[in-house]
């Protein structure tokens, strides 16, 4: 279950006269499929959605199976990445619209990791959101900062019932992980809603 790529037996036929037929037979009624899509440099919205689009339909193609399951991990550095992060419920429906209207095939999960284009990080280096998002980071990655975030995963993890406290990772790796994910794209996120509210 999650796994990538189709699933199969082999069907393996030995006759009378000692002759041996091999035969692959399809399993898996969904295939599960982790898709790279970069947006480096891209400026619409409509141009995201569209190489996105275009991203679902080739993995359609070449699954086998009758459904195919994407995770979407959407990288590069792009002058949208503060839309896409602020918007990412939207971007979500506009993935899974395009994944209906490919057909049998579903979104599990969308996963951003873009950042701003080079032209823009200069540009906003001036811009007081801007350093206050690099304060936000670099507060993030002292320890004591951590060690706070770390007891409150663990407090929160500890008040859950046994079946939801696995949300943070099954092991002290995994929670560690599970921290440095939450506090780089809380500070994105922080920074999108600023930056949100400076252009209205």
């Amino acid at each position: 279950i999650n796994e990538a790529g189709e699933k199969s037996v082999t069907l393996v036929t030995i006759r009378d006269d000692r002759t041996v037929e091999i035969e692959e037979r399809l399993t898996s009624i969904a295939q599960f499929e982790r898709v790279n899509v970069d947006l480096t440099e891209m400026e619409e919205w409509s141009d995201v959605v569209g190489r996105v689009r275009s991203a679902l339909e080739r993995v359609r193609a070449s699954v086998k199976s009758r459904h195919a399951v994407v995770r979407l991990d959407l990288t590069g550095a792009s002058p949208l990445s503060w839309a896409l992060i602020r918007d990412r419920d939207l971007l979500l429906a506009e993935a899974e619209q395009a994944a209906e209207q490919t057909g049998d095939t579903w979104v599990e999960k969308l996963e951003l990791k873009v950042s701003p284009s080079t032209s823009q990080t200069c540009e906003e280096a001036a811009d007081p959101i801007f350093e206050l998002a690099q304060s936000m980071r670099a507060d993030a990655g002292s320890d004591a900062f951590r060690a706070e975030a770390r007891a409150l995963v663990q407090k929160m993890v500890a008040d859950l019932p046994p079946d939801g406290r696995d949300f943070a990772g099954k092991d002290e790796a995994e929670l560690e992980l599970f921290l440095d994910r939450v506090l780089a794209n809380g500070a994105n996120l922080v920074t999108a809603r600023l930056k949100a509210g400076g252009s209205q």
